[in-house]
């Protein structure tokens, strides 16, 4: 991905073309500084065991559920 504007990272993206979901990111910032994300064990649409996440609905807040049925 180029830089849209001067002043904005170059940005090179590595796509997995098995799972066609992108696995590492490096940005190249005009002031020398670059940051590279890399994921790696992807599990697309894996299971979360219902432990490791706990949803607490804060009092007054009204929750509106989109997901499909």
């Amino acid at each position: 991905l180029s830089p849209g504007s001067e002043g904005e990272a170059d940005v090179t993206v590595w796509i997995d073309r098995a799972l066609a979901f992108p696995v590492k990111t490096v940005e190249r910032h005009p002031n020398g500084d670059m940051t590279v994300s890399e994921l790696m064990n992807v599990t697309i649409n894996g299971k979360i065991p219902e432990d490791v996440f706990t949803f607490r609905v804060p009092a007054g807040v009204e929750v509106v559920d989109m997901r499909e049925k």
